[in-house]
């Protein structure tokens, strides 16, 4: 039987098919593999390599990541290695309530009080519970404030620094939801409203990293990831606290003040510079990180519309996929960032928040099937 041009051309489209589909489901399982062999390098990494002995903050968003790379791989020695951290976090917490021995500047220990929480969480551990409010008990009783309440960035000195919002904030947010506590969600609020009147720049809708009361320190550089601790604090906040809370429109507002002003300034290669608005300073991975997570939440939740912001975040969190060795370093980081210190070297081997930031990112992603 003759078949007409039409039945042929019917049969030609479904051999196609059925041979070109299996070579494109087999493309897209090869990525997806390819990239949680990446996570997976990361994570191993950050496990064996990183010390966990010392510091806080840097220690903090690793243990946040290894427990973000947990709950996709739902490999449990994750979980344990990071449990053990937690609790010597919280065996060793000062009388004064700062977690890991102590540490000079205010809020960085508390970047440890995400992951106490998240234990308390799942294991209803009354020590998990306690030890986080011991934490919260001398953020809002111990340290110098501004009129408004902001808190500082140092003891010895009055100071507003942008990092202290991403140490600070979610942490209390999260510490008032499990304890039904709107005092303290509303302090954790108030906490981004204060820092971004001292630090916001009028000229581009960003902010700079310090702001001190006698004007001596102040540091009026558009750092790029002072920006992204600002950015991911608010979608964390977004993402903790009940759409009914009457600052929950005002903190979407400033997303939508704040995200177009960086996803113009991303570098043709996905990254953007440690300045934001100074393409002369080197391009750097960790505000990547950051922006990519901010950007990629805020369109998937409808905070901010899409106008190309979606490619943007993709972009970025490709550029951050390359940045991933063979061993699992998280490469291009730049070290710690104290006043005017912008020349602090990017560097090639691993950097405590650079691997945190990366679980995290990748963990987003990831769900949201970018």
């Amino acid at each position: 039987m003759k078949l007409s041009s039409g039945w042929k051309k019917f049969w030609t489209s479904i051999i196609l098919f059925l041979v070109i589909f299996p070579l494109i489901i087999g493309t897209i399982s090869y990525f997806q593999i390819r990239q949680e062999d990446t996570l997976i390098r990361v994570a191993d990494y950050t496990m064996k390599e990183m010390d966990f002995s010392f510091g806080t903050w840097g220690k903090g968003i690793m243990m946040a990541g290894l427990i973000d790379a947990y709950n996709i791989t739902k490999d449990q020695k994750y979980l344990a290695f990071v449990k053990y951290w937690i609790d010597q976090s919280i065996f060793t917490q000062t009388k004064d309530g700062v977690f890991s021995h102590g540490e000079t500047t205010v809020g960085d220990s508390s970047a440890i009080g995400i992951s106490v929480l998240y234990f308390y969480k799942i294991t209803n551990d009354i020590f998990y519970l306690d030890g986080a409010k011991r934490n919260m008990e001398y953020l809002l009783n111990k340290p110098p404030k501004t009129a408004e309440g902001g808190i500082s960035h140092r003891m010895s000195n009055l100071e507003l620094w942008i990092d202290t919002l991403y140490m600070v904030s979610p942490f209390l947010a999260e510490l008032g939801i499990i304890t039904s506590n709107n005092s303290l969600i509303d302090k954790a609020i108030e906490q981004v409203f204060i820092h971004e009147k001292y630090l916001r720049d009028e000229n581009t809708h960003l902010y700079s990293h310090i702001w001190t009361w006698n004007g001596v320190n102040d540091d009026p550089n558009l750092w790029s990831r002072g920006i992204g601790w600002m950015t991911s604090t608010i979608v964390d906040l977004l993402d903790i606290i009940p759409k009914s809370h009457p600052n929950y429109t005002d903190l979407v507002k400033l997303l939508q003040n704040i995200i177009p002003a960086i996803s113009s300034r991303q570098d043709p290669s996905g990254l953007w510079h440690t300045i934001i608005n100074d393409t002369s300073t080197p391009l750097e991975t960790s505000c990547t990180e950051l922006f990519a997570y901010s950007i990629a939440l805020a369109v998937n939740k409808s905070w901010i519309e899409d106008n190309g912001n979606k490619s943007v975040a993709i972009k970025a969190f490709n550029a951050v996929l390359n940045k991933v060795n063979d061993v699992g370093i998280v490469r291009g980081v730049s070290g710690g960032t104290g006043y005017n210190s912008y020349n602090a070297p990017i560097y090639t081997r691993a950097i405590s928040w650079g691997q945190g930031l990366f679980m995290k990112t990748y963990k987003l992603f990831k769900i949201l099937g970018w």
